[in-house]
């Protein structure tokens, strides 16, 4: 019973001390003049028309890159079927030689259709950085012109009134000023 009393009075005066604290806090806030405004980032990423380019863009390289796979594979599975024709007449060395080339050529092939995939990811996010970059000064400048001097990602927040929220002009701007990217395939550091 003691023990339940302290416990409640510990933490009123906890809830107490948090309540001084932040009403300090955004007394300090308003005293000063800070101004907050909210972007939806991935809104932007989303919604952008310099993201339906990059996305445009990718899908070709992808479909170029799938159908050189394609063409690869048919390659390999004729130079397996081919092989399995010559079993009857090589050597049952010359043969188990042979069928170790074509396994060494197929993880070959194998290895380097996961680094073009990993290529083509990183190729993705190398675009998708730059249009971050333009945001920055869009960003910067848009929430100057609203008088704010602080802007948060709604990713990051519980709670923001829809006034605070700079993105839809944001977008706009961006999608006047920066409409395309071109997706570089970036190579691969070797290991």
């Amino acid at each position: 019973m003691v023990l339940a009393r302290a416990f409640k009075c510990g933490v009123v005066s906890t809830v107490l001390l948090w309540g001084i604290a932040f009403s300090s806090l955004a007394y300090a806030q308003s005293k000063e003049g800070n101004i907050i405004a909210v972007l939806d980032i991935p809104r932007i990423m989303s919604d952008a028309r310099v993201i339906d380019d990059i996305n445009s863009q990718l899908k070709t390289l992808e479909e170029n890159f799938e159908n050189d796979v394609k063409k690869r594979e048919e390659d390999l599975r004729e130079e397996r079927v081919q092989l399995g024709k010559q079993k009857v007449i090589l050597a049952p060395n010359v043969f188990a030689q042979k069928q170790e080339k074509l396994a060494q050529k197929v993880g070959k092939f194998r290895q380097e259709v996961r680094d073009q995939a990993r290529q083509l990811q990183r190729s993705k996010l190398v675009a998708l950085d730059e249009v971050k970059k333009a945001l920055i000064p869009i960003v910067q400048e848009v929430s100057s012109r609203k008088g704010a001097n602080m802007v948060l990602e709604t990713a990051d927040l519980l709670f923001a009134d829809k006034s605070l929220d700079l993105t839809a002009e944001i977008l706009e701007e961006l999608n006047k000023t920066f409409t395309k990217v071109t997706v570089k395939v970036v190579p691969l550091k070797k290991s």
